[in-house]
């Protein structure tokens, strides 16, 4: 008897779902396929809620370089649990940390776009695969450059054969167990140099026709697709430049189809680029923070990877822009001087945020964050009724002097710093 009702209600319960996609103008047999497809439909909206509730939380990014050697090498428990407890993603170097991956899994293999050590093998072996200008000099990537040479040669990204290597290598990479790829140097503005790292103008091994900045851009964006095409279920990420494709940014057609190609986006220098300028022009930090609602409304996250000092000002810029999903990188913090600010949860954001003369603000569960932006005039700005500052002490206004930022704990928590 009890079977036989649970078939019925199941008959009626597949009647009802077939009609509702039928409605929705969906077609596919098979019942069991259209429950999987309403839980998947249901669940979304408690996984955005997820990602809002922890908007107010900091997802800490780390770039390894050779200073953290002295954690990673022979890494104690505590200081493995230090890693898996304080940072969200790493980016790391194969083959080093390859034995690694066991108690981190979290980590971003490097690999360079179209940078080839200059001493490489491939460099040796594949020479036709380097850019040169039109006297056949090598080429460079501008960085670092000393003594009439710099140490990465510029790949031809319209070779295939260069195309195919590439991707056969960091097929290697995934398959030792990375999370993903952390990509370096995807310029869709024209970045290539001679020995002194002067912008040259290369010839493209396939035509012998010297590269416009167009058929750069195209070069990029092709490349990038075709590297999302052969990972499709891994994290990648582009550091890329934020103002590439000229005041037109990310509307250029290349450049959008290069961010399409990517889960996340390094802002290398965030907002600790001196560059960047209060008011609303093309260099200001409302340009940069609307570049990122953009990027957000592409589903998008990034990474604000302040590769100078941050501070509050630095934390409260990412909190002003946080999904939930991006992440926050500082190039001096390591172990031994983790601030105790990274560890603040403001729980879910109450709203966007909103601007005010120079002054950004944000509200949350457990508390208000304010910034006065760069290049302004000092501002006093009201907080909250009873706020806590970091250091502890309530305060109901804040005084910032011009790229300044605060994060403030409403007074009737528990967990403030």
């Amino acid at each position: 008897m009890e079977s036989t009702r649970w078939l019925l209600l199941k008959g009626h319960w597949d009647d009802m779902i077939m009609s509702l996609l039928n409605v929705l103008g969906i077609r596919k047999a098979g019942p069991w396929w259209a429950i999987s497809f309403i839980a998947a439909a249901l669940c979304a909206p408690l996984s955005l809620h997820a990602q809002a509730k922890s908007a107010g939380k900091v997802n800490f990014v780390i770039r390894t370089d050779p200073k953290f050697d002295v954690y990673l090498n022979s890494p104690s428990i505590d200081q493995k649990q230090w890693f898996q407890t304080n940072v969200w993603r790493m980016m790391v170097y194969s083959p080093f940390f390859d034995q690694k991956l066991s108690w981190y899994p979290d980590g971003w293999a490097y690999i360079n776009l179209y940078g080839l050590h200059s001493d490489s093998l491939v460099v040796t072996q594949h020479p036709e695969w380097l850019l040169r200008d039109s006297r056949n000099n090598l080429l460079y990537i501008p960085y670092a450059c000393a003594n009439g040479s710099c140490p990465l040669y510029a790949a031809d990204m319209s070779n295939p054969d260069y195309r195919a290597y590439w991707i056969s290598r960091a097929r290697e990479l995934v398959a030792k167990g990375y999370r993903g790829l952390w990509i370096d140097d995807v310029n869709l503005e024209f970045r290539v140099s001679d020995g002194l790292g002067k912008q040259a103008a290369p010839v493209e091994s396939s035509t012998k026709r010297t590269l416009t900045v167009e058929a750069w851009k195209e070069n990029v964006a092709q490349f990038c697709e075709e590297i999302r095409a052969a990972f499709p279920d891994i994290e990648i990420l582009h550091n890329s430049i934020w103002y590439a494709g000229g005041p037109s940014r990310d509307s250029d057609p290349s450049v959008a189809r290069e961010l399409r190609a990517a889960d996340y986006i390094n802002l290398e220098r965030g907002v600790a680029d001196r560059g960047l300028t209060g008011g609303d022009g093309e260099w200001s930090l409302d340009a940069f923070m609307r570049y990122i609602d953009r990027l957000h409304a592409q589903g998008k996250a990034v990474i604000i990877d302040n590769t100078d000092s941050f501070g509050a000002y630095g934390l409260a810029a990412y909190y002003l822009i946080s999904s939930g999903r991006d992440g926050l990188g500082g190039h001096d913090i390591a172990p031994d001087n983790w601030p105790a600010a990274l560890d603040i949860d403001l729980g879910a954001p109450l709203g966007p945020r909103s601007r005010v003369g120079g002054v950004f603000r944000r509200e949350f569960e457990r508390g208000v964050v304010v910034l006065n932006e760069p290049r302004a005039q000092p501002a006093t700005v009201p907080t909250c009724h009873v706020c806590l500052g970091m250091d502890r002490r309530p305060t109901s206004a804040v005084r910032l002097m011009a790229g300044q930022g605060a994060i403030l704990m409403r007074g009737n928590t528990r967990s403030a710093p």
